[in-house]
């Protein structure tokens, strides 16, 4: 008996140990399973993931970084998986990161917009040139030949150029020049859009113009009657550098196509102004050779004959001098405004070149009444 007994004891206590020990194995890693936390990486769709926060809504895996009732939006569709609300929301925020909602997908689409900018992308040069001004270190590339001046080859001379110059052509010019108006305003306007776009590569920007080219000034619009034939009509221009003594000798005899001009105006000896072009409204500043050389318009007295100018150059330290040159043409023949193919007509009337050094100011001089 007491041989049985033991035996069915240790029987007893084997199948006890037995037990004991296959709950130690289970119940630990039952446990495991259950509280081991999920992530987006455990799932390939996002309707999965939906599902398990769908069953648990209070998120314990933190499936729902943003806390928008999404889980996993970076993940893809899984096409049929889960309902419709799950299908169709992760549609709306494809390619958006982990965490992010209809509201974030947005303001990424804003960021997109502005990335990698052209200058197709703008209406006008002045937009492009607002764009630039935000952040000249230029990450676009919107001023390709660092002058400071956004997209001036995609534009031409800038906005308003063709516009004025269709009014000089329609509302500026009488029977007699109407086909001188069409080749200075019309013909003249898409060849100078190359000569003279180039001007603008000095340009930062800052001035005010009227629009036009300084082959095609007569572009604001201004009407000269019949009566104006008798009375003499000038080229007023102002550039960088030395003076030009015959305008269009050759195709490289302009300001402009050197991209020297300033500024030009054309005027009746009356005082009638019969074009513009870059002329600025009120004082601006521009960076020549290394100098901010500051200017107004120049100004025709009718009464004395005499155009001024009045520049300053900045004292900064990398400035030397500037030399600038403000010149007085007569126009030929019955041309009230810069006709192209008389260029080479014009007489240089008055001219005066200055060489200004830095911190240097003066106003410049010249008579057209002789």
């Amino acid at each position: 008996m007491t041989r049985r007994r033991w035996t069915v004891v240790l029987v007893s206590l084997a199948v006890l140990l037995g037990t004991a020990g296959i709950g130690t194995a289970v119940t630990p890693g039952a446990v495991f399973a259950q509280d081991d936390d999920l992530n987006c990486s455990d799932f390939d769709t996002q309707e999965e993931a939906q599902e398990v926060l769908d069953d648990d809504p209070t998120d314990p895996n933190g499936l729902d970084g943003d806390d928008d009732g999404e889980a996993c939006e970076g993940l893809p569709s899984g096409g049929d998986g889960g309902d419709d609300a799950t299908t169709t929301e992760p549609e709306q925020t494809e390619g958006a990161d982990d965490g992010e909602t209809e509201g974030t997908t947005g303001d990424a689409s804003d960021g997109d917009a502005g990335d990698d900018l052209n200058c197709d992308d703008f209406d006008t040069q002045e937009d492009a040139q607002a764009e630039y001004d935000q952040d000249t270190t230029d990450p676009n590339d919107l001023d390709r030949d660092d002058d400071g001046v956004a997209c001036e080859d995609s534009f031409g001379a800038g906005d308003g150029e063709t516009d004025d110059s269709t009014d000089a052509s329609e509302d500026g010019s009488d029977e007699s020049d109407s086909s001188d108006e069409s080749d200075g305003s019309d013909d003249a306007s898409a060849d100078e859009e190359t000569d003279e776009s180039a001007s603008d590569d000095d340009a930062d920007g800052e001035e005010t113009t009227d629009g036009g080219s300084e082959e095609s000034a007569a572009n604001d619009g201004t009407t000269v009657g019949e009566e104006s034939d008798d009375v003499p009509a000038y080229q007023i221009d102002v550039a960088a550098g030395e003076v030009i003594e015959t305008l269009g000798d050759d195709a490289n005899d302009f300001y402009g196509t050197q991209e020297r001009l300033l500024q030009a105006q054309t005027v009746l000896a009356d005082g009638t102004v019969t074009g513009q072009y870059m002329v600025p409204d009120g004082e601006v500043t521009k960076s020549l050779n290394g100098c901010a050389v500051s200017y107004e318009a120049a100004s025709y007295d009718a009464s004395s004959g005499e155009v001024t100018l009045d520049v300053s150059v900045s004292d900064d330290a990398d400035c030397e001098s500037v030399t600038l040159t403000l010149a007085g043409y007569e126009l030929p023949g019955d041309d009230t405004t810069f006709v192209r193919e008389n260029a080479d007509g014009q007489e240089l009337v008055d001219h005066r070149t200055v060489t200004l050094d830095a911190g240097e100011s003066g106003t410049v001089t010249i008579d057209l009444d002789g």
